[in-house]
């Protein structure tokens, strides 16, 4: 039922002057101009839909990766870093005491 309704209101769009080209309407007329059936009309919608949905959760995707990187290059930028003199000293140390 919705897709007759788009095509309704395709066919009762103004028609172009003698001077308008394809390049002055919606780019879906001219992909959709020479589709009669509603249904085939309605599968191009949900495909083009589908791929606009595809496409934004791909740069989401890097967007997430890319503040991951981050997140992570912070937090290793956080972690003290202590000599291994130290580490084998307090080591040596714990095992010592409870030796």
């Amino acid at each position: 039922m919705a897709s007759s309704s788009r095509v309704q209101k395709r066919a009762q769009s103004p028609v172009p002057s003698p001077t308008s080209s394809w390049a002055s309407l919606p780019s879906d007329l001219e992909e959709t101009f020479q589709m009669s059936d509603p249904e085939e009309i309605a599968e191009y919608e949900r495909t083009k839909r589908l791929s606009r949905i595809a496409s934004l959760r791909e740069t989401r995707l890097r967007e997430r990766e890319e503040e991951d990187r981050q997140v992570e290059s912070k937090s290793q930028s956080a972690v003290i870093s202590w000599p291994e003199e130290e580490i084998v000293s307090l080591t040596s140390d714990i095992l010592d005491y409870q030796g």
